[in-house]
């Protein structure tokens, strides 16, 4: 093996070239799909291995709003944030359902809920929308009266 080759669990000989033509894409279409749940570890023979993420309980009853976890780096957080014990809403764009109904589902196989919003953030009365309907999904009955309207 030459030096600079990396040394990883990850497996980087399986990427292929990807389509980026025409922006943003959906991840439902990559292939291979991504690892973003899983984080590399080091035997004690010094051989990496890959584990899934399990959360600590670090965000127990807290709510997220992500204004955009349908897939990439906001999938990933969103799905983290749900393993730490958050309850999350996300934004994501109309063509972008099929993957928000993924991620809706993993954030749901964490055991938390999950509220998805087809919103373009572009027009400033979804920014309200967004955030209204986060409160109006994730208060919790048993705190004092919601802080809506927020403005």
């Amino acid at each position: 093996m030459s030096s600079d080759t990396p040394i990883t669990a990850y497996p980087w000989k399986e990427l292929k070239p990807q389509d980026q033509s025409g922006g943003p894409g959906l991840d439902t279409k990559l292939d291979p799909s991504a690892n973003f749940s899983q984080l590399e570890y080091w035997t004690e023979d010094e051989k990496p291995v890959l584990k899934e993420y399990e959360g600590r309980g670090l965000l127990t009853n807290k709510a997220v709003l992500i204004t955009g976890a349908d897939s990439g780096i906001g999938r990933a957080v969103a799905v983290l944030m749900a393993r730490e014990g958050a309850d999350i809403s996300f934004v994501h764009l109309p063509e972008e359902a099929e993957d928000a109904r993924v991620t809706l589902k993993l954030i749901e196989q964490a055991g938390r809920r999950g509220h998805a919003m087809s919103l373009n953030l572009r027009e400033g009365d979804n920014c309200r929308k967004a955030v209204e309907e986060h409160m109006q999904t994730h208060w919790l009955p048993s705190r004092s009266t919601p802080p809506w309207p927020i403005w």
